[in-house]
Order: structure tokens, then sequence, then C-alpha cells
């Protein structure tokens, strides 16, 4: 029941850290030459987390078990996965959206690695 306890408190931290991360980068004027609305921003934050965490912490240690192999995995997958998710939600180039879920899920690894 703990690491259920520990999931729910992940998805809500990482539901925080990259739509706050979503709503600065789509909101910088370097990339921001259509306003995107907060409200699809808070979507896609909420929808692209959603969908990938659970298979983080579910699925994908099933099949990998090293730390190191784990993380870089995971990582990358979800990287992929959201920034294709993104696609739905942006009208940028994938590489920008790319962008955009690198530095969310860098932020949102980095932090969840001191609190949890």
């Amino acid at each position: 029941m703990d690491y259920e306890f520990d999931f729910l408190k992940a998805l809500l931290q990482s539901i925080f850290l990259e739509t706050l991360i979503l709503i600065v980068f789509f909101n910088l004027p370097f990339f921001s030459k259509t306003k995107t609305p907060v409200s699809t921003i808070l979507l896609a934050g909420l929808v692209s987390t959603i969908l990938t965490l659970p298979y983080v912490w579910f699925i994908i240690p099933m099949f990998v078990t090293n730390k190191t192999v784990f993380i870089f995995t995971s990582e990358i997958i979800v990287i992929i996965v959201e920034s294709l998710i993104y696609i739905k939600f942006f009208k940028h180039k994938y590489s920008v959206l790319l962008l955009a879920s690198v530095l969310g899920n860098m932020f949102s690894f980095l932090v969840g690695y001191y609190i949890i």
C-alpha cells in the first residue's frame, strides 16, 4: 500500500511540475508566436502524465530490474510518448514538443528524486 501511495504522490507532483514547465515554456516569446491557452497547456500536462506515469511505476519495472537501465529506459520512453501526445494539443514543430517534454521530465525527475 505504501508503493501505491508513493505513486499517487508522484503523480500529483509530476502533473504539477511538468505542467508548470509547459506553462513557462509555451509562454516564452521564443516559442509563443501563437498564444496557447492555459487550459490547453493544463490539459496537455494532465493527460500526458496520467497516461505515462503508471507505465513507469508499474509496467516497466516488470521488465527492467537494473536501476540505471530502468531510469534511462523509462525516461526515454516517457519523453517520446509525451512529446507525441503533445502533438494533439500544440501547434508547434515536433522538435519543440520534444524539447518541452525533455525539460518537463528532467525537472520532474530531479525534484522527485530529492522529494520521494
